[in-house]
């Protein structure tokens, strides 16, 4: 298990995400063949920046994947390609993250299922609490 940890800056937000890495086999027993890795899944929640109220319907990406949040803000992104992928997140009455004049926000998928803290968006009628 290995433990990833980034900051992004969203407005004047500073955003702190701890990458969770665990890594599961690809399984597949003897046979002299080579085992081809599956897609990984990743999952996590979004939430209100302001309450960490959970964001139903937001859309999370991870590279080609995506999924969309459930009741309590959390998703399960699956098939999502291993390695470096682009991390982005939208819902309706929240700044998109990353915000369009923010740098692009990678992770890092292992093979298996990749858990992400929880994800923060700003509601977009209110200015950005002042970085921490």
């Amino acid at each position: 298990m290995r433990n990833y940890n980034a900051l992004a800056s969203l407005g004047g937000l500073v955003v702190s995400l701890t990458l969770l890495a665990v890594t599961a086999g690809c399984g597949g027993g003897g046979g002299g063949g080579s085992v081809q890795p599956r897609g990984s899944t990743v999952t996590g929640a979004v939430l209100d920046a302001a309450t960490r109220a959970p964001i139903p319907n937001a859309t999370v990406t991870v590279g080609t994947s995506s999924a969309v949040t459930d009741s309590n803000g959390g998703y399960t992104a699956t098939n999502v390609p291993t390695g470096s992928q682009e991390l982005r997140a939208a819902a309706s009455g929240y700044l998109r993250f990353p915000a369009d004049a923010a740098p692009t926000f990678f992770v890092t998928v292992v093979p298996g299922t990749t858990t992400l803290d929880d994800l923060l968006l700003v509601p977009a009628t209110q200015p950005p609490p002042p970085p921490l």
